[in-house]
């Protein structure tokens, strides 16, 4: 018999349903086997029906074999059994969203969120996500974008996209154009400068981006780059080699001089990097004295924390060094997309061999073979 299967069994044995609810748990998420646990679970609660980790576990069970009705029920219980515990109704929350029960999946995150406030859980901006996507189900879009700009601080530079690429070496972009459409809620981040929040892609593969950007704003490459302004010299590219404003700067001043220089030439492009190697770039964490200040610089994050609040449209390409990037940005405007494109095509498509093998080929993960 399995391990966790005898302990929860054992557990059932001495009455001890609190963990019998842990082992069966461990069944599902350990063993993989989740008709077993959750059949271990109504076990025990066809003997302790108002065991409250019985019935939350078993509700958790159920999202995750895909039974959501079933969710529901077990979390609505379990939520009226403890209603102290944010994790139920968090769950529960889930569970009613995928059941297309989205009225009660407010009511679910509305509890989850209150509790979440009065505990000092900093998870709000997860049961946030949940309750506005369920009032954009329900065409309550004032609502949904009420809750964000209360809950939710906008402090994007550009880095929640293109930053996260570069530090693992691969391709970012990001552009104002992309759902251009939409409301964008608009606060003032840590250096009191209002931003919206960036929006963009992420992949290894170049083309898959390319093709992104044509599905997304209809912009395909130009036939030439037009005028471009770059820190060194780029091998294809013609450029004119210009003294950059030092990336270390606060942002205040190097968003202000970069909105400028892109004013004047169709591409911009600089060297970043190492990003958040030697370091931890957030501006929430730097901001609280000098000592984490100069950890938040060694993250290297120059531009790229500016792109987004200057308009910038950009695109990281990963240079060989981990961390690195080239990085290409312009105004919002069709047409420099357009050259922005056409540049990025000069710059070296970098692959690690090692990497490749490592991470990329399937067949270390799927012994027997797989299909796509």
């Amino acid at each position: 018999m399995n391990e966790n299967k005898k302990l929860a069994l054992e557990a059932f044995e001495k009455g001890d349903y609190d963990q019998m609810a842990v082992y069966a748990n461990k069944v599902c998420n350990v063993d993989g086997d989740y008709k077993t646990g959750i059949d271990l679970l109504g076990l025990g609660l066809a003997h302790a029906p108002f065991n409250v980790a019985l019935r939350a576990t078993r509700g958790r069970k159920y999202i995750g074999s895909y039974n959501y009705p079933s969710a529901v029920s077990d979390m609505s219980l379990a939520s009226r059994l403890d209603p102290t515990d944010w994790e139920i109704w968090y769950y529960g929350g889930v569970a009613a969203y995928l059941a297309d029960e989205y009225e009660m999946c407010k009511e679910f995150h509305n509890h989850a969120r209150g509790l979440m406030l009065e505990n000092g859980i900093e998870a709000i901006p997860a049961t946030v996500d949940w309750y506005w996507m369920a009032c954009m189900k329900l065409d309550q879009k004032e609502e949904a974008e009420a809750i964000l700009d209360k809950y939710i601080s906008e402090d994007d530079g550009g880095g929640s996209v293109l930053a996260p690429a570069m530090c693992v070496n691969v391709i970012g972009f990001i552009s104002k154009l992309i759902e251009e459409d939409r409301v964008i809620n608009k606060k003032a981040n840590t250096d009191g400068i209002v931003a919206g929040n960036s929006i963009g892609f992420i992949s290894r593969d170049r083309d898959i981006i390319y093709k992104a950007i044509k599905d997304s704003i209809g912009i395909e490459k130009a036939d030439d780059c037009g005028l471009v302004y770059s820190d060194r010299k780029y091998e294809g590219i013609k450029s004119e080699v210009i003294e950059v404003m030092d990336n270390k700067e606060d942002r205040k001043p190097l968003t202000e001089y970069l909105i400028d220089i892109l004013g004047k030439c169709d591409v911009f492009i600089v060297s970043e990097g190492p990003v958040d190697l030697e370091g931890f770039g957030d501006s929430l964490f730097g901001h609280f004295d000098e000592r984490t200040k100069e950890i938040q610089m060694k993250a290297n994050k120059g531009y790229v924390r500016v792109a987004n609040i200057a308009g910038a449209t950009a695109i990281a390409l990963p240079q060989k060094g981990l961390g690195m990037s080239t990085l290409l940005m312009c105004e919002s405007k069709k047409d420099k997309i357009a050259k922005l494109l056409k540049a990025s095509e000069y710059i070296e498509d970098v692959k690690d061999e090692l990497i490749e093998r490592y991470f990329l080929d399937l067949d270390n993960y799927w012994m027997d073979g797989y299909e796509v």
